[in-house]
């Protein structure tokens, strides 16, 4: 016992190693501590002490060691320019605005978190407001502003700054001093923006301009001249006294007497309220007056002066009044006329190029004598000049007539290559032909009124005649004469008979040239009518006996002339008519025609080829398809009178009718579904496009598809009737899915290590087909196992085999998975299946709900001291050690 005794330190020693060996384990417990803080005040104001307060923080199983602060947002914790350390601090900010304050607390085991707000710092500007007197000041006033009614609701305005001279700029130099009060002065009239400033004791600042009118209204400028219809060299006298000044005097009168827009020149008026001038011919004349006030405003006046020198008038005639070339033409000018003086000077222009008194003119004067050596129209022109220098022109065209005489000749006869001309149809109305020059084809070849020329081939050839009269003008003509062989004209096509009003073709195709060709055809009609060109179609409007007429002309211009009789009787009335009135295509219609005359023969023509298709006074026609008709009938009288009429009909162009049923009524995706084409009409052909591809995927009244996919899928169906002809069906079909998919768990949350149960449900919706199902998950690569799996195998670590699903039925897989780590996990996965068998078919794929499942411990273990283990142990070695004790 006494050894016992003797080795309590040692006893109490290891109490304490048992204690600090053990009780680390019940650190595992701790959490992480959470920072939090509270500012107060909750709206500071700039340089407001702000008091921060982080005993909200807290953590579980620790305490926390130190409080660390960032005032200054750069999200470093406990600088020397942050707010000191500790649970409670403090801060200010000396201007409004939003801060950032963070929190970093740190519990004695080293675990950390973080917290930040933000902070807003109120400062509302202030509200600037001046005043400024006179209200309406002259230049160089003195203009009182007074600021004194701005205001700022939180604190004082401690600087007032203007800016007088407009350009933005607050307090500087040439502004007006600072302060709630300053004045200013403007040294010219005008409206200038004046500018205020203020600034509270918390820095911020607010502007107002206001706009000041100086006004200084211009002058009125007013003046008279006289005399008031002054003539050149006139002394003007300017009067501008009458000018007035409303707010002042006018101190400056300039003039403008030149008119070029400059006042006060040497070169105009002198200066002065009186001035005077002169101008040294007659003219209109602008005169200017500016007036200055003494506010140095000036405006302007202008005036037209306008200085009378009527020009003179000039006259005059000559004889005689119908020259002959060479005639002497007397010229007078003596009735010309100046109604303010005398005319000095007497100028012509003779020779009508507009320049007077030259050496090729008319001498001066006020009579003169001119002439002209040919005939034609000549101008001659007289310039008067006043004793005042104006001067005015006159024109006169003088006419000297010779007129032309006229050419003019006749192909008497062509015999071969020869042809006799004859110029006697030409004439001279003031005299006589004196001369007949012939040039053939350019060439000078006969003279003579009437020559015969041999021409030395065949053909068109040019022939001008020229003809001089006995004053020596000259006048030719020129025209094309033909030698050859005449042409033939022939009439074809004429019916011995036509109808009244009803158009026939005439051609003169027959018609021939032997030596050349014809290059001109001209018809002449009855009733005076007519035409040009080979073939011609006309008609005549009335029955009776009547002529028509060709003209055909050869290249050498040689003619020739046929006739031919035309002998037009009324038409019969021709009726057409048609049963059924309104036909369809592939159906027989019926024609019938009558005529109140005898028809001997129709004809008609119902595909429009102009060719007969069928004859009689009753036919029958089928057309294929519709669409709008002609139909032609030729009818012939038994006088052989040929009518045609026309007739438009309008054939329908029936289609096919039909309907699309298709059953099952709601089909599913891989399930066989039947379309059937309804119709009465047994004879129609079917067509059918599934996929919307514009192919044909089957045919039949009745086709069997099975859709890939659900959703809604459009079936096309073409029907075709016997005829061809086809019409279109669309039908939506919506096809909902074969099979529906689920995966659930019977927990959420998992201890490390248990097994959680997981099922997979699918159900077919087919009613009777099977499909075979596999699950496939998506697990993590670590943490998340299948350890096992009921109602199927594992086909690999994270899928299972294929299971069947019958017909209509439902069935489940359970996977029993382990989670190994603790975490949070999101399972997902897809259903793999295929209707009927595996392999055969599409393979399809459907994504099924992820699950969500947490894994970790469960129990909260006690961290209260002198529970646990720890507890039991220390209470087992005081119990020792007492008994020891005790016992000694």
């Amino acid at each position: 016992m006494k050894s016992l005794h003797s080795n309590f330190p040692l006893i109490i020693l290891l109490v304490v190693v048992l204690v600090l060996g053990v009780a680390p384990a019940s650190t595992t417990a701790a959490s992480a501590p959470t920072a939090s803080f509270t500012y107060s005040p909750t709206t500071p104001n700039p340089d407001t002490k702000i008091t921060l307060d982080a005993s909200s923080s807290s953590t579980t199983g620790t305490e926390i060691v130190s409080y660390e602060w960032d005032t200054n947002g750069d999200g470093l914790y406990g600088y020397s320019d942050d707010a000191r350390d500790g649970r409670t601090s403090s801060v200010t900010f000396w201007s409004g605005g939003t801060y950032v304050v963070g929190l970093r607390v740190e519990t004695s085991d080293g675990k950390i978190d973080t917290v930040r707000k933000q902070i807003t710092v109120e400062n509302p500007a202030p509200d600037p407001s001046f005043t400024y007197s006179p209200s309406s000041p002259n230049p160089d006033n003195t203009i009182s502003l007074d600021a004194s009614a701005s205001t700022d609701e939180d604190g004082t305005i401690t600087d007032y700054e203007w800016d007088t001279n407009g350009d933005g700029w607050y307090g500087y130099s040439d502004d007006a001093r600072d302060g709630q009060t300053a004045t200013v002065s403007f040294s010219s009239g005008g409206t200038y923006t004046v500018g205020l400033q203020v600034t509270d004791n918390g820095g911020k600042t607010r502007t107002l301009t206001k706009q000041i009118t100086v006004d200084n209204p211009a002058p009125e400028p007013s003046f008279t001249y006289s005399p008031s219809s002054p003539n050149p060299d006139n002394t003007i006298s300017l009067d501008a006294s009458a000018s007035t000044d409303e707010d002042g005097t006018i101190t400056d009168y300039e003039w403008d007497t030149n008119g070029d827009g400059w006042y006060g020149y040497s070169d105009d008026a002198r200066d002065g309220q009186t001035a005077t001038t002169s101008f040294s011919t007659g003219g209109v004349y602008t005169v200017g007056l500016k007036v200055t006030d003494n506010g140095g405003k000036t405006r302007t006046l202008k005036k037209q002066i306008t200085v009378d020198n009527p020009a003179p008038e000039p006259s005059f005639t000559y004889s005689p009044s119908s020259p002959n070339p060479d005639n002497t033409i007397s010229l007078d000018a003596s009735a010309s006329t100046d109604e303010d003086g005398k005319i000095t000077d007497y100028e012509w222009d003779t020779n009508g190029d507009g320049w007077y008194g030259y050496s090729d003119d008319a001498r001066d004067g006020q009579t003169a004598t001119t002439s002209f050596s040919t005939g034609g129209v000549y101008t001659v022109g007289l310039k008067v000049t006043d004793n005042g220098g104006k001067t005015r022109t006159l024109k006169k065209q003088i006419r000297i007539e010779n007129p032309q005489p006229t050419a003019k000749f006749t192909v008497e006869s062509v015999n071969g290559l020869s042809a006799t001309l004859d110029g006697g149809a030409s004439s001279d109305p003031d005299g006589t032909i004196v001369e007949y020059q012939w040039v053939i084809d350019g060439r000078a070849y006969e003279y003579g009124q009437t020559p015969t020329i041999s021409f030395s081939d065949s053909g068109t050839h040019e022939v001008k005649l020229v003809v001089t009269d006995n004053g020596g003008s000259e006048a030719s003509t020129t025209k094309e004469v033909g030698v050859s062989h005449p042409p033939k004209a022939e009439i074809d096509g004429l019916p011995p008979v036509i109808p009244v009003d009803q158009q026939f073709e005439l051609s003169a195709s027959g018609s021939s040239d032997e030596d050349g060709s014809i290059t001109s055809y001209r018809w002449v009609l009855p009733y005076g009518e007519t035409r040009q060109g080979e073939d011609i179609s006309m008609a005549v409007n009335r029955p009776g006996t009547s002529v028509v007429k060709l003209i055909v002309t050869d290249d050498t211009g040689n003619t020739d002339t046929a006739e031919a009789v035309i002998q037009a009787k009324t038409p019969p009335q021709i009726d057409v008519s048609w049963s059924p009135q309104n036909p369809i295509d592939d159906e027989p219609i019926e024609f019938s025609a009558s005529s109140d005359t005898p028809i001997k023969s129709w004809e008609w023509d119902f595909d429009d080829d102009g060719y007969g298709d069928e004859s009689g006074q009753t036919v029958e026609t089928v057309y294929e398809e519709g669409g709008k008709k002609e139909v032609t009938l030729t009818a012939v009288g038994t006088d052989n009178l040929e009518v045609t009429i026309q007739k438009t009909i309008q054939v329908q162009d029936v289609k096919p009718h039909a309907s699309v049923s298709w059953n099952p009524s709601v089909p599913r995706d891989g399930q066989d579904v039947v379309f059937t084409a309804n119709s009465t009409d047994e004879r129609l052909e079917y067509e059918w496009d599934f996929d919307n591809d514009e192919t044909t995927d089957e045919t039949g009244p009745k086709a069997t598809y099975r859709f890939k996919s659900s959703g809604k899928h459009v079936v096309e169906m073409t029907a075709t009737d016997e005829h061809g002809d086809t019409a279109e069906f669309s039908e939506v079909v919506t096809v909902q899915r074969s099979a529906t998919f689920d995966v659930s768990t019977d927990r959420s949350a998992v201890d490390t290590g248990e097994e959680l149960l997981v099922k997979f449900s699918g159900a077919n919706k087919l009613p009777d087909t099977p499909i075979q199902v596999r699950l496939e998950l998506d697990l993590p690569e670590s943490g998340v196992s299948v350890s096992g799996v009921a109602g199927s195998n594992l086909a690999s670590p994270s899928s299972t085999e294929f299971v069947t699903i019958d017909p209509g039925r439902e069935q489940s897989i359970q996977l029993r998975m382990q989670l190994n780590e603790r975490g949070s996990y999101n399972i997902s996965g897809n259903a793999v299946y295929y209707i009927g068998e595996v392999g055969e078919g599409d393979r399809r794929v459907v994504a099924v709900e992820p699950i969500k499942i947490q894994a970790g411990v469960t129990e909260t273990e006690s961290s209260a001291p002198g529970f646990g283990i720890v507890g039991a142990l220390v209470a087992l070695v005081l119990t020792v050690a007492i008994a020891v004790t005790r016992a000694n």
